[in-house]
């Protein structure tokens, strides 16, 4: 999945739904195992090409060539940007892949969205039982003011007037429901994480690196853990899978850093030789064609 462009943020999800089960894995994920996903596909090549043209018939004749000379020569420096790659460190392993997709694969087996849906309905009849029963009366148009004290009525909707009254008493039934719901999904992932870890898969380490890339909080506070967070801590979680530290993971995360600031400082280096090399280029192209 094609997240890169919505966020950094690292993760992969499971789809079970009537038969259709899919493990999605976002491109994040896959790029830190050293996957390249900038492979483009027929659709957007086609319109690159398409809005190549459509700048081409917009261009304005009545530029002069050198105006249209500098216009051109402003294009190709962004298409140079857009070509220079960097190859970006393996942060990675394909054992911590593998132990993602396990976790994943820990949630189907054990009937876990099927279990949330359920909750999930709950919840949806709560709301539509309120509804039919607070339709009936004019409690809502009372308080927001379309009957006044004396009995005078303004023109309102029955139905709009009991559905923001219904959402208003949700808001704080959801609130307190929500720590027995979050509940329930930590559950669900340290069961997933035990699925994985009893099938033989290192979840542990693709935990610390995932959360070192993910920049997550490891001192969570235990009240806002209880209404906010779906997913357990990182301590705990490693608690579960008996983790008792290891000094070669820590040289590994710490390696890993290393890399990523090397990664990012040759990036920008090689951006801006490439940048002046094409300047050079293209300035001496500008000299040749004036002189002539």
């Amino acid at each position: 999945m094609e997240f890169s462009k919505r966020s950094s943020h690292s993760n992969a999800f499971l789809m079970d739904l009537f038969g259709v089960r899919k493990v999605v894995l976002f491109d994040t994920l896959l790029e830190m195992a050293g996957v390249d996903c900038t492979v483009k596909t027929e659709t957007e090549t086609k319109n690159e090409k398409k809005e190549e043209s459509d700048q081409k018939k917009d261009e304005d004749p009545l530029l002069n060539s050198e105006q249209q000379e500098n216009k051109d020569a402003q294009t190709e420096i962004k298409k140079e940007e857009e070509k220079i790659q960097v190859n970006k460190p393996k942060l990675l392993e394909l054992e911590n892949i593998l132990a993602v997709i396990a976790h994943e694969i820990g949630h189907q087996k054990e009937k876990h969205l099927y279990v949330l849906l359920f909750l999930i309905l709950f919840h949806a009849f709560i709301f539509f039982y309120l509804f039919s029963i607070l339709h009936k009366s004019d409690i809502f148009a009372i308080i927001f003011g379309f009957i006044s004290r004396n009995g005078e009525k303004s023109e309102y909707r029955q139905a709009v007037v009991t559905l923001l009254g219904t959402l208003n008493i949700m808001f704080p039934i959801l609130t307190l429901t929500s720590p027995f719901l979050n509940f329930f999904k930590r559950q669900f992932e340290f069961r997933a994480d035990q699925y994985a870890n009893k099938r033989g898969q290192d979840l542990s380490t693709a935990l610390v690196l995932l959360s070192q890339q993910n920049l997550l909080d490891l001192n969570t506070d235990p009240i806002y853990t209880l209404f906010h967070l779906d997913h357990p801590p990182l301590a705990d979680r490693l608690q579960a899978l008996n983790f008792k530290g290891d000094l070669a993971l820590v040289e590994k995360r710490n390696e890993a850093q290393k890399i990523q600031k090397e990664y990012e400082e040759k990036k920008e280096k090689e951006k801006e030789q490439e940048m002046k090399i094409q300047k050079a280029k293209l300035l001496e192209k500008l000299n040749e064609k004036k002189k002539k």
